[in-house]
C-alpha cells in the first residue's frame, strides 16, 4: 500500500512540478523591463519565482527517470488467492503434520511456502522445517503439500497454524511481508 501511495505522490509532484516548470520558461521569455523601483522588485522577485520553478523543473525530471528506470514503481495487487488443509484435526506439540497450500494464481508467478506457529501475542515458533524457499506456480489452481513439525516445548496457550505465501527465497525474512496468509488451525498446549 506504501509504495502505492509513495508512487502517486510522485506522480503529482511530477505534474506539479512540470506546471512550475513551464512558469519557469514563460517567465524567461516574457520582457520584463522595468521603469520603476517598485518594477523593478517585481520583475526581480519574478525572476526568484522563476528560478525556483526552474530547479523543481529539474527535480521532476529526475524523479521521472526514477520512476521510468523502475526505482519507484506501484504495488501490483497480490495475484494469488489461498486457503490450507492439514491431515490432521487435532494438533499437539511434538507432531508432525502434512500441510497443504491450494492456490490460485491469476498468473503464472515465483513464490516460496511458509508457515507459522503463532501464540496470541504474534510470537512465531516455528522452526522453519519443510518451508519451500521457491517453487513456480502456474496460472490457475496449485495444489502442494509439505510438513510441519510442531515444536515439543511449547510454552501453555493458544496457538494458531498458518499457511504463507511469500515472495521467493524469502520465506520468514524480517522485513518482508507474506504475498497471502490463512490460518489453518487452532490448538491449546496446556502444561
Amino acid at each position: 500500500m506504501w509504495k502505492t501511495i509513495a508512487y502517486y505522490s510522485v506522480i503529482a509532484a511530477l505534474v506539479l512540478f512540470g506546471l512550475l516548470a513551464l512558469g519557469f520558461l514563460f517567465g524567461a521569455i516574457w520582457p520584463m523591463k522595468a521603469r520603476t523601483d517598485s518594477q523593478k522588485k517585481r520583475a526581480r522577485a519574478r525572476r526568484i519565482s522563476f528560478t525556483l520553478a526552474g530547479v523543481a523543473g529539474a527535480v521532476a525530471v529526475g524523479a521521472a527517470s526514477a520512476l521510468v528506470s523502475g526505482a519507484v514503481s506501484p504495488e501490483a495487487p497480490a495475484p494469488i488467492t489461498l486457503t490450507c488443509n492439514l491431515n490432521s484435526a487435532h494438533l499437539r506439540p511434538g507432531m508432525t503434520v502434512a500441510l497443504t497450500y491450494a492456490i490460485e494464481s491469476k498468473q503464472p508467478i515465483q513464490v516460496g511456502l511458509g508457515a507459522g506457529i503463532y501464540d496470541d501475542q504474534r510470537n512465531d515458533y516455528a522452526t522453519g522445517t519443510g518451508d519451500i524457499d521457491s517453487i513456480q506456480l502456474v496460472q490457475g489452481d496449485n495444489t502442494k503439500t509439505r510438513i510441519v513439525p510442531i515444536p515439543t516445548d511449547l510454552p501453555s496457550g493458544t496457538y494458531e497454524l498458518t499457511a504463507e505465501v511469500w515472495p521467493p527465497n524469502e520465506v520468514g525474512q524480517d522485513g518482508v511481508e507474506t504475498l497471502a496468509d490463512t490460518p489453518c488451525a487452532t490448538f491449546s498446549v496446556q502444561k
